[in-house]
């Protein structure tokens, strides 16, 4: 029977795989061996303990945070090196990750860093006749969407259901001015359609304007 070549270098790869996970296995049981008769880790097995736990929180249902490894230290508390300390603190918060989720779907986003086609192929995108200028507020953040549709109150619905939170309406204008709104208003852009609006500046404009269609 005749081997392709790249089998047996796939078989090589396959056995030295095999070999580094007996040793990172042996290494674990090492430490778990260490936590159960109450002995002080060495800087080597605190690295393998905090490599193994940031690599399997995903397996556990949970985010790789600095409560995570705060939940285990209440656990199996160890006078961990500054080092490990140092990388622990780096960590983003839970309510960091959750802002960071929250911020990936208002800006288009899957959770997973991936884009969602549905919105990027959204249909005002591609069809903009009669289509009216919305500018709404997202209420736990200074962040402002500047866009266009031809129902802006549907399309604030479901922008609002994506979000995650009621989205704050502060002015529908009857015609297409989005991408004067967006030239006026550049250097305040966060991303795609947002705007940063933490010194009011969009929100002054959305009351003038709504105070002069009155």
């Amino acid at each position: 029977m005749n081997v392709p070549i790249d089998a047996t270098e796939d078989a090589a790869a396959l056995n030295h795989r095999i070999k580094d996970s007996n040793i990172l296995i042996a290494a674990v049981k090492r430490c778990i061996k260490k936590l159960e008769g109450k002995e002080q880790l060495s800087f080597e097995d605190q690295c393998v303990l905090t490599v193994v736990a940031t690599a399997t929180a995903e397996d556990l249902g949970c985010n790789a945070t600095q409560e995570y490894f705060a939940r285990m230290q209440e656990n199996s508390p160890v006078n961990m090196h500054p080092i490990i300390d140092k990388f622990v603190d780096a960590l983003p918060t839970e309510a960091q990750v959750h802002l960071m989720q929250l911020g990936a779907v208002v800006f288009g986003y899957n959770q997973d860093g991936t884009v969602d086609e549905k919105r990027v192929g959204s249909p005002e995108r591609k069809d903009c006749q009669n289509s009216k200028t919305y500018i709404v507020r997202h209420p736990l953040s200074n962040l402002i969407k500047i866009g266009r549709s031809r129902d802006p109150e549907q399309r604030i619905r479901i922008l609002s259901t994506q979000s995650g939170a009621i989205l704050n309406t502060l002015l529908i204008v009857d015609e297409d001015i989005e991408r004067e709104l967006h030239t006026r208003f550049c250097q305040l852009r966060v991303h795609g359609e947002w705007f940063d609006d933490e010194q009011g500046l969009i929100a002054e404009y959305a009351s003038k304007a709504k105070e002069g269609a009155a």
